[in-house]
């Protein structure tokens, strides 16, 4: 990808952010986060960011960092794989942005988690670039989700049976799907899934103190 499309997709990206500010390089600057002098530089004498910037600048213009740094398709923030850490750096969401992953437009994230992820749960995921975080805090189930944890689903797998999933509705809550194919909240009730909604499986929490698999059944 040349650095004229880049700066080009800066542009565009931090115009749908800021549709109010008309100075683009103000506009740039605003979103990334970004000194003038940089953003003038990208804009005006085609550089581009550092490597080690470039994921921070994707994320806080809201996309993913091979669409705008290389020649991939528009994609929200999508999780890394970082070969030196032998870890995955997972987007972090809020309980308000979720419904923004299926969304086609910018969605900027502040924050990731880097954590491990076992290989054989990784060949189970449809895609484990479609894996994202977000705290417990408002949503927790009781005993196996405490609040203070940071919840990691897989927006491209299916729930199994058995084991805990996210539910993105009117309500966000965490359901367990258990093994009669029921779909059931922290307060024991039966909860009945819309077409519309997502139900998503959760892989994995972490706290502070560890990271481990997740599963109602346990």
């Amino acid at each position: 990808m040349t650095n004229t499309l880049f700066a080009e997709r800066v542009v565009t990206i931090s115009s749908q952010l800021r549709p109010n500010e008309t100075n683009k390089t103000v506009c740039v600057a605003e979103v990334s986060g970004e000194k003038i002098s940089t953003v003038r530089n990208w804009l005006f004498n085609k550089k581009a960011p550092p490597k080690a910037k470039k994921l921070t600048i994707a994320d806080r213009l809201g996309v993913d960092v091979r669409y705008l740094f290389e020649s991939g398709d528009f994609s929200v923030p999508l999780t890394q794989y970082d070969e030196a850490l032998n870890c995955y750096v997972i987007p972090k969401v809020t309980l308000e942005q979720l419904s923004g992953i299926f969304q086609n437009k910018p969605l900027p994230i502040n924050d990731r988690i880097v954590t491990s992820i076992d290989p054989q749960l990784v060949q189970e995921l449809g895609d484990v670039r479609k894996t994202y975080s977000v705290s417990s805090n408002d949503i927790h189930y009781a005993p196996f989700i405490s609040k203070n944890d940071t919840v990691i689903f897989n927006v491209s797998s299916e729930a199994v049976k058995g084991n805990l999933c996210l539910h993105i509705s009117e309500c966000i809550q965490i359901l367990l799907y258990d093994s009669t194919g029921t779909f059931v909240n922290a307060q024991d009730q039966n909860v009945e899934i819309k077409s519309k909604d997502k139900v998503l499986p959760i892989i994995m929490t972490v706290s502070s103190r560890y990271a481990r698999a997740i599963s109602g059944s346990q």
